[in-house]
C-alpha cells in the first residue's frame, strides 16, 4: 500500500495525503523528511509525482532518494529542490529556480530503467524551469 512515511522526527506527522511539521518546541529542526512510499517500488518507465503547498509558513523542498537511502536529517542521501538544488546538505547549483512559498505545486518526473532512474524534469505550478541532473544516482 503507498502511504507517507516519516524520519522519525518528534512533531512530523503523517495524517493521509498530508504530511505536517509542528515545531512547538521552537527545535528550529532544519531538515525533517517524509517519503511517499509504495510496497510494489518502482518499474521501469515515467512517474509523476504532485505536492502541493497549501500552507507553508517558511520553507520546504520535494526530492527523490531510494528507501535505502532514506535516512533522519542530513544524513539522508537525495536530489532535492528547494530553490537551489542539492544532494539534502550539499547545494549542488545554488539559485537553481524559485523558492517554494505557500500556495505552490511542484511536480516531479522521474524516468526509470528498471530500477535505476535516469532522468528527472521540475515543474513549478504547472510550468516546467528546469531539467535535473542525468544519471545522477
Amino acid at each position: 500500500m503507498a502511504q507517507w512515511i516519516t524520519d522519525g522526527t518528534l512533531g512530523l506527522t503523517v495524517d493521509g495525503n498530508v504530511v505536517n511539521f509542528d515545531d512547538d518546541r521552537k527545535r528550529n529542526c532544519s531538515a525533517f523528511h517524509a517519503l511517499w512510499y509504495d510496497d510494489d517500488g518502482v518499474t521501469s518507465g515515467k512517474h509523476y509525482w504532485k505536492i502541493h503547498f497549501p500552507f507553508l509558513e517558511n520553507t520546504a523542498a520535494v526530492g527523490l532518494t531510494s528507501m535505502n537511502l532514506f535516512k533522519r536529517g542530513f544524513a539522508c542521501d537525495s536530489i532535492c529542490y528547494s530553490g537551489h538544488l542539492g544532494n539534502c546538505g550539499r547545494n549542488l547549483v545554488r539559485a537553481f529556480g524559485p523558492m517554494p512559498a505557500e500556495g505552490d505545486e511542484i511536480g516531479m518526473l522521474a524516468v526509470f530503467d528498471e530500477d535505476r532512474l535516469k532522468d528527472r524534469l521540475l515543474v513549478l505550478n504547472n510550468r516546467q524551469f528546469q531539467t535535473m541532473l542525468k544519471d545522477y544516482h
